[in-house]
């Protein structure tokens, strides 16, 4: 017995009418909420090119005001990482590092997001990147963005692919 036996035609199609409505509007929703937490940073991340960082500074900005959730705010220690880098021209250029395209669009003003409930929570996880991505001196792998060089990731999260299945 399905639930549908007991509705005259008109009804059911009007009760599908409201559903294939509201399933699109839902569909809208999710493709325009997509595109602006997705979408948005990765494609703005496909023009950051590999090159190799050195740390030339580490030092803790004010404070950052932050939301952790409904009805939930807290603060978080805003660490500035600064490193230099080779462009494609062999010329030195500095930047600030950013964890990933999200941070970089999100919290441009800190190298690294942490906003949880906890301030203690936040002090250890931007201790823990400056404790790995820090230390004067220090060398690894990152992206700059050749249009603005004063902007570094440490990674990418997104690729084209990751774009692709979000939006089909």
């Amino acid at each position: 017995m399905g639930c549908c036996e007991n509705m005259t035609p008109e009804r059911k199609h009007s009760v599908c009418r409201k559903m294939l409505c509201s399933g699109m509007i839902l569909a809208i929703a999710l493709i325009i909420m997509l595109g602006i937490l997705i979408v948005k940073p990765a494609i703005y991340g496909q023009a950051f090119m590999p090159t190799s960082c050195t740390v030339v500074s580490a030092n803790y900005e004010d404070n950052v005001d932050c939301s952790c959730g409904r009805n939930c705010y807290t603060q978080m220690p805003c660490l500035v990482v600064m490193v230099t880098y080779q462009d494609r021209q062999n010329a030195t250029a500095t930047g600030m590092l950013h964890n990933d395209e999200g941070e970089l669009d999100q919290w441009s003003m800190c190298s690294y997001h942490s906003c949880s409930r906890s301030w203690e929570l936040n002090v250890d996880s931007v201790s823990w990147f400056e404790n790995n991505y820090g230390q004067v001196g220090q060398t690894y792998s990152c992206f700059y963005n050749p249009g603005k060089e004063n902007e570094v990731l440490l990674r990418k999260d997104y690729d084209n692919m990751v774009i692709f299945h979000v939006m089909f």
